[in-house]
C-alpha cells in the first residue's frame, strides 16, 4: 500500500505517525491546514487489486472520538469508484480529488477512517487539522 497527497493512509491505526513514537510527533503541532470548511485536501491511496468497493468513510474526532459518517456525502461520490491498473504490476487507486462536500467542518483535529466491502481492507489518514 502506498499513499500520495496532502494525506497520509496506512493500513493500522497503529502506524499513525503520533503513534509510531517519533520526536515531537504530536499531530496538533504538525497539523495539515484545511482552510476551507467545504473540502479536504486531495489525497490518493494505491493498494493491491481486491475489486473491493468502499463501504464506509468515517471523520472521526482525535481528541473525543466522535464520528462523521461521510459515506454518502457527494464530495465522495468520485471516490467511490477505484480506478484498476494492470502493469507492470495490478493495483488499484482510491482518489480524493479535494471535491466541495455537503457537510460542513467543525474545526478541531480529526483523523480519516475507510473501509472496504469485507472490512479486511481499512485504511486510517494521520490525524489532521481542521481550521474554520
Amino acid at each position: 500500500m502506498k499513499s500520495y497527497g496532502s494525506l497520509t493512509f496506512h493500513d493500522a491505526i497503529e502506524k499513525q505517525v503520533h503513534k509510531t513514537g517519533f520526536y515531537h510527533s504530536n499531530p496538533k503541532f504538525m497539523p495539515i491546514l484545511n482552510y476551507w470548511s467545504t473540502r479536504f485536501l486531495d489525497f490518493q491511496i494505491q493498494k493491491p487489486t481486491t475489486g473491493e468497493s468502499i463501504i464506509e468513510i468515517l471523520l472521526i474526532n482525535y481528541d473525543t472520538a466522535a464520528e462523521t459518517d461521510l459515506t454518502s456525502d457527494a464530495g465522495f461520490t468520485a471516490m467511490g469508484t477505484i480506478v484498476s491498473y494492470e502493469a507492470p504490476t495490478p493495483f488499484e487507486i482510491i482518489k480524493y480529488e479535494g471535491d466541495t462536500l455537503d457537510a460542513t467542518l467543525v474545526g478541531g483535529a480529526y483523523y480519516l477512517k475507510i473501509t472496504l466491502v469485507d472490512s479486511t481492507e481499512v485504511f486510517y489518514s494521520d490525524v489532521f487539522i481542521i481550521e474554520v
